[in-house]
């Protein structure tokens, strides 16, 4: 299978690391293979929500510098507040130190 195949069905197969579904598990038992839920949240994130991976390299210093206040848990992973930040730590400007 090529890389593109792959990751085109990557987002719908992770979820079966949690759950196969109730035909293939109809009693609804627990089967998850997932050692650490927020690092595979992190994981998903990466491949699946856009702009995600370039922005959560400059996390540490947003939370640092305080541009992460008043955002919430949703709205902190949306496109346009990925870009945000993404956008606010690769421009240049004067009232920023290095």
């Amino acid at each position: 299978m090529e890389l593109y195949e792959f990751m085109k069905f990557l987002p719908q197969n992770l979820i079966f690391f949690l759950d196969t579904g109730y035909i293939s598990n109809p009693e609804r038992e627990s089967i998850s293979q997932v050692a650490n839920y927020a690092e595979f949240a992190d994981f998903i994130r990466r491949f699946t929500v856009p702009y995600f991976e370039q922005a959560r390299l400059f996390f540490p210093r947003a939370r640092r510098e305080g541009l992460l206040e008043g955002y919430n848990e949703i709205s902190l992973y949306m496109e346009h507040t990925l870009k945000y930040i993404i956008e606010y730590f690769t421009q240049p400007r004067e009232d920023r130190v290095p």
